[in-house]
């Protein structure tokens, strides 16, 4: 599990969380597609594809604004500061 989340204060009830909603993924994937036993972890995979691809996303949002005179939402102000 990756806990580089900054201000984290109670790692063991995260990776509680964690074992939780993994093993619930799990047992729903043999569940609900039984015919298909790699399904979870390919999922996995997607998601840590994601969470990098919007790491990215947000790296290059963020460096537009600063080079260009880019206006931007309150959300999305509150969310970088």
């Amino acid at each position: 599990m990756l806990t580089d989340a900054s201000g984290l204060v109670d790692r063991s009830a995260v990776l509680t969380l964690h074992d939780t909603w993994l093993d619930l993924l799990q047992k729903y994937s043999i569940s609900r597609y039984p015919d298909n036993p790699r399904r979870c972890s390919r999922i996995l995979l997607r998601l840590l594809a994601l969470r990098s691809i919007s790491a990215k996303a947000a790296d290059k949002f963020l460096s537009c604004a600063v080079d260009v005179d880019v206006k931007m939402t309150d959300i999305v102000q509150e969310m970088i500061s």
